[in-house]
């Protein structure tokens, strides 16, 4: 069974009007259909859809291409085809009857990494041209150059069903992740070590979910005492993808939760006496800002900083036997930096 998807779109006259496009989704072509739907929801961009099939070749389609262009009077016509030879490959092509340019795109494979990938072929063309960009090659270059069939006479106009791009929700996408933590607290030579990993949803640009972390022990000595410490924390995050350009997302956002600081003290010097191990605990906030790259459509690589505010963080120092002024006294917080490199599962 054959399946495509075209998008005719008309250029807008000034850049404060919307862009106005048909969207033509032969049967079979849904799926394709709401993706590109899901990477334009963030253009203004009028969509009519059309439901008229697909055409058998590239040579045929181009020459449709042109009695679209003739009838509805744009400039650009867009759609998304099966090869027949080898039939896995999908095939994405921009065609400009009146610049005579054509731009085609060839991605392999099959399933949800082949259509999000010719989704964002679509984008990235969209983008372009809307710029005033010049893309692809003279047409006959591509296929043999058919001779343009006349404006037709005016008459009813094709029945179409004018849509916003935007009303669409995509499915939400679930997104698990581990990798590695470093805490900077002010103290230790190389700051504080360990392991992160994040569960949470995204729907649309918005993301909720889990953090939790555990550094390995830190040791800090002076001449009063070794100190072993440890930091853990769990917390909640939400986050906003403020840019969302082809495989690059940037994300601001938060977290709230709490932290605990594992501790086990050895004194070194005589009149000292170490308290046994013990664990603080405090709440913290942390404004975030991430960087996500997209190296396929489920799996990413992802930077995030954080600035942990602890207004409650441990303050650590030994008293002398018998009593008397705390000595060796170490105060963490009240802010720590903290980065996370994260690899990242997308599901959805």
């Amino acid at each position: 069974m054959r399946f495509g998807l075209a998008l005719l779109l008309i250029p807008a006259q000034l850049h404060a009007e919307t862009l106005r496009a048909v969207l033509r989704v032969p049967p079979g072509a849904e799926a394709l259909a709401e993706r590109v739907h899901g990477q334009t929801s963030d253009v203004d961009v009028e969509i009519r859809q059309d439901t008229a099939p697909i055409e058998a070749s590239l040579p045929a389609q181009l020459a449709a291409a042109d009695t679209i262009a003739a009838r509805e009077s744009v400039d650009v016509v867009v759609w998304c085809d099966r090869e027949s030879d080898p039939p896995e490959r999908l095939l994405v092509v921009v065609a400009m009857p009146r610049a005579g340019r054509v731009l085609v795109r060839r991605v392999e494979g099959e399933g949800s990494a082949a259509l999000e990938s010719a989704a964002l072929i679509v984008r990235s063309a969209l983008r372009a041209l809307a710029a005033g960009a010049e893309i692809g090659v003279h047409r006959a270059e591509v296929a043999p150059v058919e001779q343009r069939p006349p404006r037709p006479s005016p008459g009813p106009a094709p029945e179409t069903r004018a849509v916003r791009a935007t009303p669409r929700t995509p499915a939400p996408a679930w997104i698990a992740s581990l990798g590695s933590l470093s805490i900077w607290d002010f103290h230790s030579d190389a700051g504080q070590h360990g392991l992160a990993g994040r569960f949470g949803i995204a729907i649309r640009r918005l993301e909720v979910g889990l953090v939790a972390g555990v550094a390995l022990p830190a040791t800090l000595k002076d001449e009063y005492a070794t100190l072993s410490l440890s930091r853990r924390h769990l917390a909640v995050f939400t986050g906003l993808r403020v840019v969302a350009a082809n495989r690059l997302h940037v994300v601001v956002g938060a977290e709230l939760g709490a932290a605990a600081w594992a501790r086990s003290t050895v004194e070194t010097a005589p009149g000292v006496v170490a308290a046994a191990p013990q664990v603080t605990y405090a709440p913290f906030a942390a404004p975030q800002v991430g960087l996500r790259w997209l190296a396929l459509p489920a799996l990413a690589g992802t930077l995030l900083l954080s600035a942990d505010v602890v207004p409650g963080a441990p303050r650590i120092g030994l008293r002398p036997e018998g009593g008397g002024a705390i000595v060796g006294e170490r105060r963490f917080g009240p802010v720590e930096p903290r980065a996370l490199v994260l690899i990242e599962l997308i599901l959805g």
